[in-house]
């Protein structure tokens, strides 16, 4: 029996992407001109002979440091989110998902709890931000095991987050993807 990621088709995974990639560079673009308001508004605030105090003071530092942090990193752009029991970082584009209080993926989620039992041996293919490792993780128990595989490198640092966060000792976060064939594939 050949497994895939629980949770939809192919084509709507993509376009899920797309529209997530869309939204982080709309997002981007907002914080940068917010970074070069900051900066003319100093302009503006001091002149050009005083820019450089200004530059030096520790508040001043931290605004712009968070600013170009925010404008350049996926990572700026993740919030925590109470998600089926599980305290979890998701992306900036999905965060709305799950404040509406309904179970994320309702039917995937009842479905796939329904599979497992304690002592389990779990692999979550594409595993993403860790939803369903993480659910995986809570019903096989301490005696159970998840293999979550993810290859990419935000989202995997994202998963061991939240891996983390929960405290789950029952899982192994692995850095690669799962193919029928060896070798090296471009993502997105």
């Amino acid at each position: 029996m050949a497994l895939t990621k629980v949770g939809g088709n192919s084509l709507t995974m993509l376009i899920a992407v797309e529209i997530i990639k869309h939204r982080r560079l709309e997002m981007r673009n907002l914080l940068k001109k917010a970074l070069n308001k900051f900066v003319t508004l100093c302009y503006l605030a001091v002149g050009d002979r005083e820019v450089e105090w200004l530059a030096s003071k520790p508040a001043v530092q931290k605004i712009y440091r968070r600013l170009e942090m925010y404008s350049t990193d996926n990572r700026a752009l993740e919030f925590l989110a109470t998600v089926n029991e599980h305290k979890m970082y998701v992306y900036a584009g999905q965060y709305r998902k799950f404040l509406s209080g309904q179970t994320y993926e309702k039917e995937t989620t009842q479905v796939f709890s329904s599979l497992l039992n304690k002592g389990d041996v779990v692999i979550d293919v594409g595993a993403y931000f860790g939803y369903y490792t993480l659910l995986g993780a809570r019903l096989v128990g301490e005696k159970g095991i998840v293999f979550a595989f993810e290859p990419n490198q935000q989202s995997y640092e994202l998963l061991v987050k939240n891996i983390k966060l929960n405290g789950y000792h029952n899982v192994i976060p692995i850095n690669k993807a799962v193919a029928s064939t060896s070798g090296t594939a471009s993502f997105f």
